[in-house]
C-alpha cells in the first residue's frame, strides 16, 4: 500500500496544530528548501518510509502487550504517526 507523505510548515513560535499549518507534499517541501534532486528525494523519502515503519511495529508490539483497557476500550488504534522536524 502506498501512503503520501505529506509536511506541515509553520512558524517555529507556536504549535503545529492545523491552524497556523500550511500542508505541503514530501517533494514540495524539499523543493522549498532547494533539495530538488530527484534521487536525494527518493533515498529521503525512502529513510522516512523505513524508520516510519520500525517505528509503528515497535509501538504495534508494546501495545499487545496491554490490556483492552489500556489500549482505550474496543475499537481504539494507533493510525498515525507525525514527526516534527525543524529546519533552521
Amino acid at each position: 500500500m502506498y501512503v503520501q507523505i505529506i509536511c506541515g510548515i509553520a512558524p517555529s513560535s507556536g504549535p503545529i496544530n492545523g491552524d497556523n499549518t500550511t500542508v505541503l507534499t514530501l517533494e514540495t517541501t524539499l523543493n522549498t528548501y532547494n533539495i530538488d534532486d530527484p534521487k536525494e528525494i527518493l533515498e529521503f523519502e525512502t529513510k522516512i518510509r523505513v524508520k516510519s515503519e520500525q517505528l509503528m511495529r515497535a509501538i504495534c508490539r508494546c501495545q499487545d502487550k496491554l490490556t483492552v483497557e489500556e489500549r482505550g476500550e474496543l475499537h481504539a488504534n494507533t493510525d498515525l504517526i507525525c514527526k516534527l522536524v525543524a529546519l533552521n
